[in-house]
């Protein structure tokens, strides 16, 4: 797994490629800003594209946990007619729905944010 960097973790705008004025003030060229720029953009897109693909495999392995624990809550419930107890299921299940439920929202923020950085 990688770890995520946002585009707060890039260095904010230096002085590289600015030029000194008669008042030695600091002028930085309005293109290399506007390069800087894009550049971090692009690098939030792809930072929070990756989000979203993380997000989006978590989903996916959280759903196919939950379909296994439903298939085995109906066999547990069907032993439970048995007098065998399903509770325990019962819990797991509700914990990987919570899980997959937070997945998705998670998701859901990674793609706005991703939208956003567009």
């Amino acid at each position: 797994m990688h770890v995520p960097m946002t585009p707060d973790a890039l260095p904010p705008d230096d002085e590289r490629g600015a030029h000194e004025t008669s008042s030695d003030a600091n002028v930085v060229d309005p293109v290399v800003l506007a390069e800087r720029r894009a550049q971090r953009a692009e690098l939030a897109e792809q930072v929070a594209a990756r989000r979203a693909a993380d997000a989006q495999a978590l989903a996916a392995e959280l759903a196919r946990e939950r379909a296994r624990l439903e298939a085995e809550l109906d066999r547990a419930q069907l032993r439970e007619q048995d007098g065998t107890d399903a509770g325990a299921l019962r819990r797991r299940l509700a914990a990987a729905e919570e899980a997959a439920a937070s997945a998705e929202a998670e998701r859901r923020r990674v793609e706005l944010e991703r939208d956003e950085a567009r």
